[in-house]
């Protein structure tokens, strides 16, 4: 299952010739980030706060996708994380100097009147956030 912001992988062509096969170089690409940024990145936003975390790298990630039949483990409150505000909370957890804060763009189903909410906001840690934490 693939979120709205990806094509079907039926319609994209396999890219092998970007492909990390060398599990030494792979290791290296993912252990050198200096910065992680995900901007409604669906499946992979937990990865990227998780790997921002492990490397004690800033991160900045724009939530959007909860997925929740796709990750049932994920639990606020003894339930299913199903709602985007469910969602945040249980990111939101995950560190202690966690920051929020709100894009200042709306979504246009809401200015057209319809119920869909903006998906703006931004979870963010700064370098200064992992001085004296152990995580």
């Amino acid at each position: 299952s693939f979120g709205h912001h990806q094509p079907n992988t039926l319609d994209r062509p396999e890219r092998v010739e970007n492909s990390v096969t060398d599990p030494h170089l792979a290791r290296q690409l993912l252990t050198s980030p200096k910065l992680i940024v995900g901007f409604h990145p669906d499946e992979a936003t937990e990865p990227c706060i998780d790997l921002a975390l492990a490397l004690r790298v800033p991160f900045a990630v724009c939530p959007c996708c909860v997925f929740p039949s796709l990750f049932p483990h994920r639990r606020i409150d003894g339930h299913v994380v199903a709602s985007y505000n469910d969602f945040l909370r249980y990111l939101l957890h995950k560190h202690p100097k966690m920051r929020q804060g709100t894009l200042s763009f709306h979504s246009k189903a809401n200015v057209q009147g319809g119920a869909a909410d903006a998906r703006n906001t931004v979870l963010y840690m700064l370098p200064e956030d992992f001085t004296d934490t152990l995580t």
